[in-house]
């Protein structure tokens, strides 16, 4: 049986290598299918189904929930106190640490960048079952609540973008404007206890103070038991899961309400499987990334759907020309399951090659994927595009089911034929009626799901178009931004405000400068903050009024340097900008005016945000009303907002905004090095985190990465299903030209013309082609009602994709039908009938 396999597979070796036109092609279709399905998975494998580092080692590694028995879905984080008590009187976990991430600048030479850390129990990377690839972990002293010993382990990322330094142990690291050492590097491709990101430096949770907090420290400390700022997870003892161990914490939470019960009054303690994606102090599961690795598989899928079919008609023709083969090799004795499996090994040699080449394709897939993914993320992104046994599994099964599934019906055809029938027909009649119709069949449903991705493809892409001209509601020509953070540079509120003033002063002295001044947050970037806003008293029916806006902190000449109009009122003033002490005034935009106070002048009314300033928030008296803008590209409408005086409340972490008096985006980006000299000369070691042109801040926001990334990946699935359907309709129409070439001499012979060959041929072609796109149009409706909600601006039925998606595949499969059909018209009609 052996022996005999082998000589089978030598057998199909040959056969293949005797026909290296129609070998490359099949591997070359496979390779695109399975390469696209198997990228795809990759990406699902590393984010959904590889296991973490902490999911390695001994024992369920879990995270650990503090809830509000009295309250609905009241889940809230640990503080370091109760993290303590835990760890130390729990029966439980084997291994427990806690931790948060904060954002922190990191100085290198004269600039300063925002960079993500993990700030960390001692005994982290020990229940993460991760040794450090080198130094060594932080110790319990370093853990200590006001230890501040400057300290950090550093990611292998970090690491490698410095040349893979083996003596950066030991080397100094500036945070936060303060001395650290380096004593460790993370291994290789850790993550901690997400999937894909990781913060970039780890910190002991002794020095959470000083980078968790507001630079002078301010706000609760470590120590303080009502500062819940930490997510807890642990490993499980041998023996316990998430059931056996729900008693002990129960037990544990009621020891711990006694011993604080005005902290934990009502608490529960729950285990769940920690979420690959999220860092929240509530239990989360992971459905809305694998719903969308689902429809990225469901895409793939149809590529490679596209491209069996594909093989399946190439398949059936060579099996249109080796049926007088199989008739002799039948009637010198050999067994049909013999020819069965001969065929097949045919094509697993096929699948062996498409898979190997898919993989290829895969790699290349991801690393193009990669680049824009690590550029965009603001931690860093360790995506592992080498395949494991997972990916391996997945690329077998796909290049297996692709050559079984289409690949058998041929085999078994070939293997029923009649011996005797065979061997008296001619060579003209080696396939025919039924086969052919197969083809056709076949051809139709490649143009119908292909118009369907093509269509899909065209949503995004229109989406993408439009995204690229989508403006918040005011201009972005003329416009220049600059991201700073004084905290970065270990700075308190007090010099902040210092080095901020001088900077504006700076810039507003610049010549051309029309106008300039400061905002928390610009739209389109994912830095934004929300507030509840009251209206005080005056309402129609007796009642206050509310609701949820967003709020942006902003200076003196604010809307004029973004040119936001104002409708109403005045902007804030000098002394508003620079006084911690001015009088409680607010600014609100007309959406949020229309909701507080309908059908009444708002100049002069009263509101209260809470949570400003305590309980009791100031009233504020709105002086000015403005245009609304959209905070995020995907905003239907425009949303509430409120702006407020930098004066009254400070933020470092802020946008100076500059708008030139004249000029087109070339003067803009010539006046960045102007901007960039008068940052510097107001303070040379103010951290300015970057500076470009407003279009450009635009061009680059992870609204618009994620809109493009879309288009992207489907214009690309789009046009590889195109592809392989023109491909598709070419080779059967060349492969039935090459049987009717006896039937075109002879009608040549009698007096047809050659544009009477052409248009029999391509009427044929025509009818195939109109029924894979009416089919097809069908498909993309349906798709564009699904995805239709998440194309930004762009209906699910988008006349202008509807009308030119079925126009470019209709072309190419008539191109891809001409061409044959253009050959047959130069058949000699003698040659032809001698050829039998």
């Amino acid at each position: 049986m052996l022996s005999s396999l082998l000589r089978d597979c030598r057998f199909s070796l040959r056969l293949l290598a005797r026909a290296p036109a129609f070998t490359l092609a099949a591997v070359l279709v496979l390779a695109a299918g399975i390469g696209a399905n198997a990228a795809i998975f990759t990406l699902a494998n590393a984010t959904l189904l590889a296991p973490l580092a902490a999911e390695r080692g001994p024992g369920a590694f879990v995270g650990l929930y503090a809830k509000d028995r009295s309250k609905a879905g009241g889940y809230r984080g640990f503080s370091y106190p109760e993290y303590v008590d835990v760890r130390d009187g729990n029966a439980v976990f084997s291994q427990l640490t806690a931790y948060t991430i904060t954002r922190i600048g990191v100085t290198e030479g004269d600039t300063t960048r925002r960079a993500v850390a993990g700030v960390v129990a001692s005994s982290h990377f020990a229940t993460l079952a991760t040794p450090l690839a080198a130094g060594r972990a932080f110790t319990p002293e370093e853990e200590r609540p006001g230890a501040r010993i400057p300290v950090a382990i550093v990611s292998h990322a970090f690491w490698r973008a410095r040349g893979s330094d083996p003596a950066i142990v030991g080397r100094p690291l500036q945070v936060q404007g303060r001395p650290f050492t380096i004593i460790g590097v993370t291994p290789e491709g850790f993550t901690g206890t997400t999937a894909l990101f990781s913060p970039e430096i780890y910190l002991p949770l002794g020095v959470h103070d000083i980078v968790a907090n507001t630079a002078d420290g301010a706000g609760p400390g470590l120590a303080d038991r009502e500062a819940r700022t930490l997510v807890v997870a642990g490993r499980l003892r041998p023996g316990l899961n998430e059931t056996a161990a729900a008693p002990a914490l129960d037990d544990l939470a009621r020891r711990l309400e006694r011993a604080h019960p005005a902290a934990n009054e009502n608490i529960t303690l729950v285990t769940h499987r920690l979420s690959r994606f999220s860092m929240s102090p509530w239990p989360q599961d992971d459905g809305e990334v694998a719903a969308v690795m689902v429809g990225l598989m469901t895409i793939a899928g149809v590529v490679l759907l596209v491209a069996c079919m594909n093989l399946a008609n190439m398949l059936l023709a060579r099996s249109g020309a080796r049926r007088r083969e199989i008739g002799v090799r039948l009637a010198l004795g050999a067994g049909r399951g013999r020819l069965v499996r001969q065929l097949l090994v045919e094509g697993a040699w096929l699948a062996a090659l498409g898979g190997a080449a898919g993989l290829l394709v895969a790699w290349w897939l991801i690393g193009l994927l990669n680049a824009p993914l690590v550029s965009q993320m603001p931690v860093v992104a360790e995506l592992d595009a080498t395949p494991d046994v997972r990916v391996l599994a997945a690329t077998i099964a796909f290049s297996l089911a692709s050559v079984l599934v289409f690949g058998l019906s041929p085999a078994r055809r070939l293997a029923r034929i009649d011996v005797s029938a065979e061997l008296k027909r001619g060579a003209a009649d080696a396939a025919g009626g039924r086969w052919l119709s197969l083809g056709n069949t076949l051809v139709a449903g490649q143009i119908a799901l292909s118009l369907a991705l093509v269509v899909l493809g065209g949503l995004f892409l229109r989406g993408a178009m439009a995204a690229t001209r989508a403006d918040p509601g005011f201009p972005f020509e003329r416009g220049i931004v600059a991201s700073v953070d004084p905290s970065l540079a270990g700075w308190d509120e007090t010099r902040g405000r210092e080095a901020l003033a001088t900077a504006l002063e700076r810039l507003r002295g610049l010549r051309g400068v029309r106008a300039a001044s400061l905002a928390s947050a610009v739209p389109f970037s994912p830095l934004s903050e929300f507030a509840h806003v009251r209206r005080v008293g005056g309402g129609t029916d007796g009642g206050d009024e509310s609701t949820s806006a967003s709020l942006t902190i902003v200076g003196a000449d604010y809307f004029a340097s973004v040119e936001l109009p104002l409708l109403r009122g005045r902007e804030f003033t000098a002394d508003e900008e620079a006084s911690a002490a001015g009088a409680p005034v607010a600014i609100v935009d007309v959406t949020l005016a229309a909701q507080l106070f309908p059908d009444e002048e708002p100049i002069g009314r009263h509101v209260q945000i809470a949570g400003e300033e305590g309980d009791a928030p100031p009233v504020l008296e709105i002086v000015g009303v403005v245009s609304s803008v959209r905070d995020s590209l995907f905003d239907t409408r425009p949303m509430p907002h409120v702006y407020l005086p930098f004066g009254r409340h400070y933020r470092a972490e802020l946008f100076l905004h500059l708008k030139l008096a004249s000029g087109d985006r070339a003067a803009a980006t010539a006046a960045l090095g102007t901007a960039r000299q008068a940052l510097r000369d107001a303070d040379a070691r103010l951290p300015v985190l970057s500076l470009e042109t407003l279009e450009s801040f635009a061009d680059s926001t992870i609204f618009l990465w994620i809109a493009r990334l879309a288009a992207r990946v489907f214009t690309t699935l789009g046009a590889l299903a195109l592809l392989l359907a023109a491909m598709g309709v070419y080779g059967v129409k060349a492969y039935l030209v090459s049987l009717r070439r006896r039937e075109i001499g002879i009608r040549m012979a009698l007096g047809a013309r050659p544009r009477d060959v052409l248009w029999l041929v391509t009427r044929e072609g025509l009818a195939v082609t109109t029924a894979g796109v009416a089919a097809g149009l069908g498909l993309a409706a349906l798709g564009g009602r699904v995805v239709g909600s998440y194309v930004y601006r762009v209906g699910p039925f988008d006349p202008v994709v509807f009308t030119l998606a079925p126009v470019a595949l209709a072309l190419a499969a008539l191109a891809a039908t001409w061409i044959p059909a253009r050959r047959a018209t130069r058949v000699e009609p003698t040659v032809a009938l001698r050829s039998e």
